[in-house]
């Protein structure tokens, strides 16, 4: 059965893609809010 494993592949790869765009945006707000200093 290649659907299902095709959507959890999918799903983890859309979750991974947000887990690194939340990082990225989470460090730059550090970035910024240390600048601000």
């Amino acid at each position: 059965m290649p659907e299902p494993k095709m959507d959890i592949g999918f799903l983890y790869f859309k979750f991974y893609k947000i887990r690194n765009f939340m990082e990225e945006h989470r460090e730059k707000n550090i970035q910024k809010s240390v600048n601000d200093y």
